[in-house]
């Protein structure tokens, strides 16, 4: 039995070279649905194929062994690259006969093209919804006309739950005279002011892939509130981004990096620069998800502290990994019961092993000060019907024109109101 997880993009790269020469044709719109589902899982000798990315791979390869423990019969191999590169390929790969069984989610209405199935008589036959909050569940079931979210076409099942809140560093916040955490904008301003003041990094911060738009979206939202902000990113129509929380999203953006709250050269490095950054003590805090919790907890231990994001509502951009199963699948009831097992109660203390809080989590019990943080977090926000989809999922192109967009704005080279508008330009342009 064999688990393997690469994680270069030239290796996933050249494994969608070999598997493009062996492509077949799927000219199907929308996601078929399987004719028969079932349970009884093959008693032949198979492999299944789990393509996914780091570092969401950690936690394949640990449900990975438990389920061939459950079945010996199945070899399961996970390929995993960086999220650009996997991002690029993947539906080449899922057009290949050689491709991938079980396949990360790069975006919801990728699955148009027929290249993976409609889950919900999967999900009806192991009762996935029963379990997976609502607030992330929609964020992956599509109109009929692939629109918008929030419809009844599952393209994809939720495996572990992602918010995105503050990070903060507990040794800084008091050496910059600040005594509790902010809850709302006028704390986190005053809060950036002071740590500048003391000659630290207030707000740490990587744009190269555009994680600037965490910080427009938090504040968006905060400001807007989660109703009127989920419209917008699930792609109900009517919606605007043009709105007075996105505003003042970007421009305080642009008046933080112009005050000195971020790094001057945020456009050129990554978020997972900027983690490294932060449990170096370069940052007071940290705008980032919990899927980088595990390393976050095991470079600052008791001196790193989680909130949701301060704001007069109680909210957070939210999500979680999700996976599909492919169309061209020789094996769709193996892989159907292995996406089963990602969302289990046994394999939820795999997930937050790893950093990742398990979308079954009522079987999360926290470790470490800063688990018990996130649970804390998680469990306010979610009593609030705080959770917002990420807004970079709302269309094909917008995690790439958030990149473009913020990048501009920090570098001087756009306005708040250009990038609101061409936001909302690429939104309108799939609705």
């Amino acid at each position: 039995m064999k688990i393997s997880g690469k994680i270069k993009g030239v290796v996933f790269g050249s494994l969608l070279a070999l598997v493009a020469s062996t492509s077949g044709a799927i000219a199907a719109e929308g996601a078929p649905s399987p004719s028969t589902v079932s349970k009884n899982i093959t008693k032949k000798p198979i492999t299944l194929r789990v393509f996914t990315t780091a570092p969401q791979n950690k936690v394949s390869e640990a449900v990975a062994k438990e389920f061939q423990k459950k079945y010996p019969n199945i070899k399961v191999v996970v390929q995993a690259t960086d999220f650009p590169n996997y991002s690029q390929g993947i539906q080449l790969a899922l057009k290949s006969k050689n491709g991938p069984d079980v396949a990360l989610a790069a975006n919801a209405f990728d699955s148009k093209n027929g290249l993976t199935l409609n889950l919900a008589k999967y999900s009806r036959l192991y009762g996935w919804d029963k379990i997976i909050p609502s607030t992330i569940a929609q964020q992956w079931k599509v109109t009929k006309d692939y629109k918008s979210m929030a419809g009844s076409i599952q393209v994809a099942l939720p495996t572990n739950i992602n918010i995105v809140g503050l990070y903060y560093n507990k040794a800084l916040l008091k050496q910059a005279g600040i005594t509790t955490p902010p809850v709302s904008m006028e704390d986190f301003e005053k809060a950036l002011a002071a740590a500048k003041k003391a000659g630290l990094v207030p707000l740490q911060m990587g744009n190269s892939q555009g994680h600037a738009a965490f910080l427009v979206q938090g504040i968006g939202q905060a400001t807007d509130g989660a109703k009127s902000a989920a419209k917008w990113a699930l792609g109900i129509s009517g919606s605007t981004f043009d709105t007075a929380g996105n505003k003042l999203g970007a421009s305080n953006l642009l008046a933080w990096k112009e005050a000195g709250y971020i790094p001057s050269d945020v456009n050129s490095y990554s978020l997972q620069d900027a983690v490294k950054n932060f449990t170096q003590g370069q940052g007071v805090f940290l705008n980032d998800g919990n899927w980088d919790a595990g390393t976050i907890d095991a470079a600052m231990g008791d001196n790193v502290g989680f909130i949701p994001f301060p704001g007069k509502n109680v909210v957070a951009i939210g999500g979680g990994d999700a996976f599909q199963i492919a169309s061209n699948s020789k094996n769709k009831d193996a892989a159907a019961a292995f996406l089963d097992m990602l969302i289990s109660a046994q394999a939820a203390p795999l997930a937050w092993a790893n950093g990742f809080l398990p979308v079954n989590v009522g079987s999360a019990k926290g470790s470490t000060s800063l688990q018990n943080d996130i649970l804390k977090a998680y469990g306010n926000i979610s009593k609030a019907n705080g959770i917002v989809s990420f807004n970079n999922n709302v269309t094909s192109s917008m995690n790439q024109t958030l990149t473009t967009t913020t990048q501009a704005l920090l570098g001087g080279q756009m306005s708040v109101a250009t990038l609101i508008s061409t936001v909302q330009a690429d939104w309108a342009s799939s609705r």
